[in-house]
């Protein structure tokens, strides 16, 4: 994709400062949310949960001093935590979700929020646009409750603000960004999640843009364009929510997925954000750098990109998906590989080892490291990512010639050996660094989750 002209950059950006200025001729007349940050049973009233937030994540983060770390470390260490795979394909229910993550020593979650889920539909008489919070809240409540902050990142624009068109509501694999006359509408909807979801640990604005599953026709200019009203927006509104930037996908050059969905490369993506200047409008900068196997070149590659960008220098970094899969499709890497593999990426980021990226200081920006993910079910080989595979009984029926009750009882999660080293280490009394050497060959022993206690 070549680049845009600066004039027309700057045109560009103007019309969507100008439309987010504009908020009674096109923005949503509904108010951001309730003044409580929980609603179970979306009737609109705040629902304190019981026994509420865990201590450490029972106050909002302060505001992020420039040049400081988003995220204090934990017991010497960076935080971690996971993508939350298990709640957004139904693989396990969020209370037992969050004991997951908190069981490895987890503090962050990073959890989508779709769009086109929480707000489908416009009233065109109205304009009023409601929310539907069930989901997101009971994720907030649970992940709180056992000491886990929620990351939410959001994407995925309705029919209803993207006038081009090219996706329907039903199309969970087509993701539309909004249009210019809905930036505002998206910037809306994070000031919403912010006043709704204090306690939060940040809000990300899209996933991997640079990629045509993601964002239809990837487009840099316009990303950075909703990144800047997202940026000035929650500045004015919430300044102390951290807002993340990027969530770039790590593959080097332009081509096509298998489905001959565009993707923008890394550096392309980049030349065009440090262009428009757009490292300016966030507290972090996230990305992906996935090696995919037990080998550190591509994840090193990775960083070697970002070093040789200027505008990133003083930028904080979050690496927010990174993992190595252990069944996905022909190629299927040691339990045992994995392990080590992301335990050595996550001590070079820890502790900003030479050896990541000899003679540049770019390692030290790294405030916090997330797995993709938790959780797998066994023996599917979509998705091998998972740190433990997962399954559910159900409840027999009650006597015979009755209707199965099909209630969920209980969650079974099996650790696989890169869980149970990460565990060991931050468990530790006092906590100590996670050993490649350490990581054993096979999954540990299935622990029990009920699926409503706890």
């Amino acid at each position: 994709m070549p680049k845009t002209g600066l004039s027309g950059r700057i045109a560009g950006l103007a019309v969507v400062l100008t439309i987010a200025g504009a908020h009674a001729a096109y923005g949503c007349t509904n108010t951001a949310g309730s003044t409580g940050y929980l609603n179970v049973d979306g009737s609109g009233a705040a629902v304190v949960p019981s026994p509420g937030p865990a201590p450490g994540v029972s106050s909002p983060l302060s505001r992020p001093v420039a040049g400081s770390p988003l995220f204090d470390r934990i017991s010497g260490h960076v935080p971690t935590g996971f993508n939350l795979g298990s709640i957004s394909t139904g693989r396990a229910n969020a209370r037992v979700t969050a004991r997951v993550v908190a069981d490895m020593g987890g503090t962050i979650g990073r959890q989508a929020i779709s769009w086109k889920g929480i707000q489908p539909n416009r009233n065109l008489v109205s304009g009023a646009c409601a929310y539907d919070w069930r989901g997101p809240d009971l994720v907030y409540e649970f992940l709180l409750m056992h000491g886990v902050r929620p990351l939410w990142v959001v994407a995925d624009a309705p029919q209803w603000a993207n006038t081009l068109g090219g996706c329907t509501n039903n199309q969970s694999q087509c993701s539309m960004p909004p249009d210019a006359a809905h930036v505002i509408d998206y910037v809306d909807l994070l000031r919403a999640i912010a006043q709704r979801y204090p306690l939060s640990a940040a809000v990300e604005v899209w996933n991997e843009p640079n990629m045509g599953r993601y964002w239809k026709t990837p487009d840099p200019v316009a990303y950075d364009q909703l990144l800047h009203a997202a940026w000035d927006g929650m500045q004015s509104s919430y300044p102390a929510m951290r807002v993340l930037g990027g969530a770039l996908s790590p593959i080097p050059y332009d081509t096509q997925d298998q489905s001959g969905r565009p993707i923008i490369g890394l550096s392309h993506f980049l030349d065009q954000m440090q262009a428009d200047g757009a490292f300016a409008w966030m507290h972090g900068f996230s990305f992906h750098p996935y090696p995919g196997q037990p080998n550190p070149d591509i994840f090193k590659a990775t960083f070697t990109t970002l070093a040789s960008y200027s505008g990133l220098a003083d930028t904080r970094l979050f690496p927010d998906e990174l993992g190595i899969p252990t069944s996905v499709q022909a190629t299927v890497w040691s339990e045992h590989d994995q392990c080590a593999q992301l335990v050595d990426e996550f001590n070079w980021m820890n502790s900003g080892a030479p050896d990541l990226l000899p003679g540049n200081a770019l390692w030290a920006h790294v405030d916090g490291v997330l797995f993709h993910t938790e959780t797998q079910k066994p023996g599917v080989s979509s998705d091998g990512y998972g740190f433990g595979d997962i399954r559910d009984d159900y409840q027999p029926p009650l006597a015979s010639g009755l209707p199965p009750v099909h209630e969920l009882t209980t969650y079974w999660y099996k650790p696989r050996p890169v869980y149970l080293e990460f565990q060991r280490a931050f468990a530790a009394t006092p906590p100590t660094t996670p050993s490649s050497s350490s990581c054993g060959t096979s999954a540990g022993p299935e622990v029990e989750y009920p699926a409503n206690s706890g």
